[in-house]
C-alpha cells in the first residue's frame, strides 16, 4: 500500500508481483469503482510481471480533488503513478470504460 502525491491529490497504488524484467501493467478501473475491483485478478497476473493497481483520483482510497476539471486528468496521473514499472519506466495499461 503506498500513496504518491499528484498534485496536491494524494493518489493511491499498490504493486504485486516482482520485478523479474518481465513489462508491468497498471490496471485502471471504471467510473464509480476502485483497484479492488481487480483483486480476484491480481494473482493469475501477477505470476511473471509486476502488476500496479491504483484509485483515480475521487475514487478508492486516492483523495479528491478541489477542483472538479481535475478529475478528468487520469491519463497524466497514469502516465506517472508507476514508481514501481523499473528502470525503463515502461508498462502496460489496462483500462476498463463504463459504456453502455
Amino acid at each position: 500500500m503506498a500513496y504518491l502525491d499528484r498534485d496536491g491529490v494524494r493518489i493511491y497504488y499498490e504493486v504485486a508481483g516482482g520485478q523479474n524484467g518481465n513489462l508491468p501493467v497498471l490496471l485502471s478501473h471504471g467510473f464509480a469503482a476502485s483497484s479492488q475491483m481487480w483483486q480476484p485478478n491480481i494473482g493469475a497476473l501477477s505470476a511473471d510481471r509486476p502488476v500496479i493497481t491504483w484509485d483515480l483520483r475521487g475514487h478508492g482510497r486516492s483523495g479528491s480533488p478541489d477542483d472538479p476539471a481535475e478529475y478528468s486528468r487520469a491519463a497524466s496521473v497514469a502516465a506517472r503513478v508507476p514508481p514501481a514499472a523499473g528502470p525503463s519506466g515502461r508498462i502496460t495499461d489496462i483500462r476498463v470504460d463504463d459504456v453502455g
